[in-house]
Formats: structure tokens, sequence, C-alpha cells
């Protein structure tokens, strides 16, 4: 039996990270084509189907109008993302995997007119023969939100590479970034034009931190705003900053490895990968104590409020000052990561093609 598992998110983002390596991973075990919506020239897969060069939303228009139609021929559909969703209503058996519902849930980072096509485009969820949750807060969400029927819905975590994302000698890392050497290092990944990555309380909680331990660093990745630039020259840290937009991902796992904490602050965001490879890296984490994160991380790292920056102050303080909590937190984050493995994803996401279908 075939299987079309549709993406339409290049490979270094997360949804399209989610696609490539779940499909590596099915791939050793079914017929599995990965097949590329491609509007923007990024998104790479064995069969790649074209979008139309829309002047405005042009990702939102495609995955409303054109992709749904355009899909070849599978004995089974895939949409690897909600935003494919308007897939399964035009093309039978389809699983949609959802990652979160924040266009429905708030108005932030996205045009009016955006979130009322993409709310259309979810209605289409409740017409899929399978819907994988990514986590507990996801599913509920589905439920209770859009009527989805819960006899559809399947839990399936997201996974890590940890063959590549393993814990690495801290001053070698810091080596070969050119990093300095006796620093405590804050790192944290997040597009400071995306406002629920929550830059700004990132940065205000670093200041407020750096004050009461003068020996602090921060990492910051993502492409960065103008309004951020500011804030951080009024703050009067810009020497205590590292601003990057880009990484390879080869030098991914020595950041995480670089840093004594990964500082997680993501509002109404799901399951994130980043506080995952940095478990597996051996760096304590936290993160926002609210959503998907406090459901997943459990005892593996501490929580705060993302909009108090004098809380999470407090647990950076904590965490740099203690060192039998930090030791146990790194601890359990390994083990917790290990859970976490695309291999262990991809057979859980096989047994639901199997629900449907002889795969």
């Amino acid at each position: 039996m075939t299987v079309g598992l549709i993406t339409n998110f290049p490979d270094y983002v997360g949804l399209g990270k989610y696609a490539l390596e779940l499909f590596k991973e099915l791939k050793k075990k079914a017929d599995v084509t990965l097949v590329a919506c491609n509007d923007d020239g990024r998104t790479k897969g064995e069969v790649t189907v074209d979008g139309v060069n829309f002047p405005v939303l042009r990702k939102t228009l495609n995955a409303y109008m054109i992709y749904p139609k355009k899909i070849p021929d599978f004995q089974l559909y895939h949409a690897s993302n909600q935003f494919l969703a308007r897939v399964a209503d035009f093309k039978k058996p389809t699983v949609v995997t959802v990652t979160d519902l924040f266009f429905v849930k708030s108005s932030r980072n996205a045009p009016w007119i955006s979130r009322l096509i993409m709310k259309k485009v979810f209605q289409s969820i409740k017409n899929a023969d399978r819907v994988i949750a990514i986590s507990e807060n996801t599913k509920k969400d589905l439920t209770e939100m859009f009527g989805v029927d819960e006899e559809k819905i399947r839990l399936v975590h997201l996974g890590i590479d940890t063959k590549r994302y393993k814990r690495q000698d801290k001053k070698k890392a810091r080596k070969k970034l050119g990093l300095p050497l006796d620093k405590k290092i804050v790192f944290n990944i997040g597009s400071e034009t995306d406002l629920r990555k929550n830059a700004a309380n990132v940065f205000k909680s670093f200041y407020e931190a750096q004050k009461e331990y003068p020996n602090l660093f921060l990492v910051k990745l993502g492409k960065r705003d103008e309004s951020i630039t500011q804030l951080v020259k009024s703050l009067g840290i810009e020497r205590k900053v590292l601003r990057m937009e880009r990484a390879e991902e080869k030098d991914m796992p020595l950041l995480y490895s670089a840093a004594d904490v990964y500082l997680n602050l993501d509002i109404e965001t799901g399951f994130g990968l980043p506080p995952f490879e940095s478990m597996s890296c051996g760096t304590p984490i936290i993160c926002s104590s609210t959503g998907e994160f406090s459901e997943l991380i459990g005892r593996s790292g501490l929580g705060a409020d993302p909009l108090k920056p004098s809380e999470i102050k407090n647990e950076l303080l904590l965490l740099l000052n203690d060192e039998k909590l930090r030791k146990k937190l790194i601890s359990n984050g390994l083990k917790a990561s290990k859970d976490f493995t695309w291999k262990k994803a991809a057979e859980q996401t096989l047994k639901v093609y199997r629900e449907i279908i002889d795969v």
C-alpha cells in the first residue's frame, strides 16, 4: 500500500523537520513518499506539488485552494501539519497531524484574514479518518474547539535525533563556536519577529538575572527585529548578548552543549523540539509553565510564567546557583529524552495507518 506524507515547510523549521524525520523512519518499514507542497522553492521532497505565486498570503491560500486538489494519488494520505488539513476534504483515507491550534486560539502574529481562512482549514480536521495529536493539551483542544471525535485522535509525541543531539564537552564546544569560556551561558531559540516566541521577555529576564549574576552571557538564535535591538540597547546589555540569525544544523548540538541553561519562554505554541534537544545534550531547561511544555517536561526542567521576568529571573538564579538541582535536572533530562525518538514516533504512526489500511 502506498502512503503520501505531505509537507509544506522546509526541513530547517520545526514542522518541516517533523515531516522529514518521520519520513526517514517510516521509509524503512513502508512504501511512503514525501510529497513537498512548494510555494517558496525551499520545501524538498521526492514528489513536488507547485503552488501559485499569490501576491499576499501565499502559504495560506495555497494550503486552502491549491494543494488539496493537486496532490497525486496514493492509497493513504498523511497531512503532516494542521495547515494542510483541507487535504481531508479531497483525499481518502487521510491522517492529519496537529501540533497546535494557536491560529484560532490567539490573534498573535497573524492577520485577521489569514486567521479566518485557517479556521476554515482547521474545520476539515473533523473529516480526517485519524488525527494525530502531539500532546494531551492539543488533543483536548481538538475535542473542545472543533468537536473532533475523541475516538479518532491518537497521541504520538515527536522525536529527537539522539545520535546527533548528544552531550558534548562544554569547553570544547565553546572553543569551536568562539563563545566565552569563563561565562555562564543562557541559550534561547526563536524568531524575534514572532510574538509567540516572547523575545522581549527573554531579554528582560536575562537583564534582571545578570544584575545579580554579572558573569552571565546570553546566546539568542533567530531572526532579528529592530524593536528588540532597541530594547537591548536601552537595557545596556549589548556586550553580554550574542544574537545569531542562523546556525548550521551540525552546530546545534554544540550550541546546546555550550550552554548552562536553555531558556524556553514560548507562548501559545505546540510541542517544540529545542527543549528536548537541549535535554538530550545534557543542558537543563527553564520553560513556560503553561501549555504543552508543562505537560511534557515533567521533572526535567523548571517552569516559570513566561510573562513575568522577575519570576523567570528567580528560576535562572536558582538553577545557576544550586549545583545539586542542576545535576538532578540534567540526569532526569537525559533519561526523559530517550523516550522521544523518531523511531518510536514512526512506529506509533505506522500503527495509526494500520488502523485504516493494511500498510
